[in-house]
């Protein structure tokens, strides 16, 4: 397959067969693919914050797939360390969202992405 004008964003490559295999054993195959560049992180910023229930909000922020995320928080941004929100949070598709239990006896809390290397 061919695809002319690509526009960004994540393709699925499925390779099947017609037929039937020839023995047991898995068949190769190849794929090659040209013109492919290494896009730019974008910035580590929360861009959506939305209220899902009583105890619980959304974040979301643009990542990159196949990279692993971590959301810290604390109580007070100018002091005091970040505690870890999450565990590790898989890109699966460019835009990451992951729902939080919130406290709603604390006035305000802080969140921050984090990259995990």
């Amino acid at each position: 397959m061919f695809i002319a004008s690509p526009t960004n964003g994540a393709y699925t490559v499925r390779v099947t067969h017609k037929g039937t295999l020839h023995g047991s054993a898995p068949q190769a195959f190849s794929l090659a693919a040209s013109g492919n560049l290494a896009q730019s992180k974008p910035a580590l910023v929360v861009t959506n914050i939305l209220l899902t229930a009583t105890n619980k909000i959304a974040l979301t922020w643009q990542g990159v797939v196949g990279q692993n995320y971590i959301v810290q928080s604390r109580e007070d941004v100018a002091s005091g360390s970040w505690a870890n929100a999450t565990g590790e949070i898989n890109a699966a598709k460019p835009t990451v969202a992951v729902e939080l239990s919130s406290s709603l006896t604390n006035s305000q809390r802080f969140y921050r992405i984090a990259e995990v290397e």
